[in-house]
Parts: C-alpha cells; structure tokens; sequence
C-alpha cells in the first residue's frame, strides 16, 4: 500500500518561507545585502504575501548591515490587519514577526534610556572621586 500524503498549499508556503529564513540567517552581510536586493525585486514583481514577507524578514535580521525595522514593519503592516476574515499561515508568521521587531525596538528604546541615565550617574560621580583623593586624610 502506497501512502498518501495530502499538501495544503499554505502550508507548503510557510514551510518555504521558514526554511528561507533560516537560510537566510545564516548568511554573510555582504550575501544578505544580495539576498534582500533580490528579495525585494521578486517583491516588486510580485506582491504576494510570500514575497511580501521575504523582505521584510531579511530587513529583520540583526547580522543585515541594512537592517531597517520601521521598513520591515511597513512591509508586515498590511499583512497584520484583520486576521479574522483572512487568516493564512504566512499572516500569522508576519503577525508574530512584527510583534517582535515592535518589542525589540522598546527594549531598545529601553536600553537607550538605561545606557543615558548610567552616563548622567557616571559624570556625577567622577567629580566626587576626585574629590575625595584630593583631600588627605579621607578614608576609603
């Protein structure tokens, strides 16, 4: 007996766009540069939702000397809009990749108000250090 083996063409369209993902992760930054410019010109061609996503992902990369998270938001923004009426796999997987690059980007925004605070914390104690081994007598 022969085993059939029944492919929803959706789930093949996800399977695809992953398995690219992580090809494409893996590349150098010149070959990611390469990667998204072809992205994006299969994109340009045609705009369906793979194609769409593609860029977008490649956009996402932390090892992409172009990284650009406001495009790649732009890029995921229609695809994330009433999932409801029109839910595929790929929606889903650009629903959960813009959530995370608009997490990623108020860690960010996090960081940066962490890292000024720590300045400001640091240029107020160097005087006091001074201070303090400029007088003798100071224990310390």
């Amino acid at each position: 007996p022969q085993e059939i083996v029944i492919t929803d063409p959706a789930t093949e369209e996800l399977k695809s766009t992953l398995i690219y993902f992580n090809q494409v992760s893996r590349l150098s930054p010149n070959d990611v540069r390469r990667e998204y410019d072809a992205a994006r010109a299969a994109f340009a061609a045609s705009p369906g939702e793979a194609n769409r996503l593609r860029p977008a992902l490649v956009l996402s990369l932390a090892t992409n000397p172009l990284k650009d998270e406001r495009r790649a938001m732009d890029l995921l923004e229609p695809m994330t809009k009433d999932l409801r009426g029109n839910y595929t796999p790929l929606r889903g997987l650009a629903l959960v990749t813009h959530t995370l690059i608009r997490e990623q980007q108020k860690l960010g925004t996090s960081v940066q108000a962490l890292k000024e605070k720590l300045d400001a914390l640091m240029s107020l104690e160097k005087p006091l250090t001074e201070r303090a081994r400029a007088e003798p007598g100071v224990k310390r």
